[in-house]
């Protein structure tokens, strides 16, 4: 199956800040690097890719692959829709300020909320973890598959590494806050007071 390549030469897709990678399930990933300049990629699940240089403009419709299409509607602004395959969707909305929900696969969500800097690194499967680094904004909440979900607050500093899986446990590095409550899958939570800098917990409270 051959990927679709829509090429339009006005730059602007207010979204200036590079590093972004998301692995998305154990299908493909999406690679964002440098958004409004050329160079945009983004590989589909296993079926194709679509490959994106600077297409900053309202109503472009690109279907992908025979499993779905890709809707694409005022792309630098509020409104983005992107169904991705059968399986789910890629929601953006205002991509580099607060509010940009990003549905993925029928399995679960990522919720990210004013977190616009480079270095996001957020492998999201049921057999896989979210590694999150330089992510210095509060209020970020990422349900995370249909197992559970992970609600951080106030936690701003780089360096923070939490394997969620049902199976797993969940490790925090760099967390200097009091007053984080984090469930984790429908096992159990994770109740934490007053952390230390440099704490590390690997057992989730059942």
């Amino acid at each position: 199956m051959a990927a679709c390549l829509i090429m339009d030469p006005y730059p602007g897709i207010t979204d200036p800040y590079p590093g972004l990678r998301i692995p998305i399930q154990g299908y493909g990933y999406l690679s964002r690097i440098t958004d409004p300049y050329p160079g945009l990629l983004i590989p589909i699940q296993v079926y194709g890719s679509l490959s994106r240089i600077t297409d900053p403009y309202p109503g472009l419709r690109i279907p992908i692959q025979d499993y779905g299409s890709l809707s694409r509607i005022t792309d630098p602004y509020p409104g983005l829709l992107i169904p991705i395959q059968g399986y789910g969707s890629l929601s953006r909305i205002t991509d580099p300020y607060p509010g940009l929900r990003i549905p993925i696969q029928v399995y679960g969500s990522l919720s990210r909320i004013t977190d616009p800097y480079p270095g996001l690194l957020i492998r999201i499967q049921v057999y896989g973890s979210l590694s999150r680094v330089t992510d210095p904004y509060l209020g970020s909440r990422i349900p995370i598959q249909d197992y559970g979900s992970l609600s951080r607050f106030t936690d701003p500093y780089p360096g923070l590494l939490i394997p969620i899986q049902g199976y797993l446990s969940l490790s925090r590095f760099t967390d200097p806050y009091p007053g984080l409550l984090i469930p984790i899958q429908n096992y159990g939570s994770l109740s934490r007071f007053s952390p230390r800098p440099g704490a590390e917990l690997t057992s989730p409270r059942f």
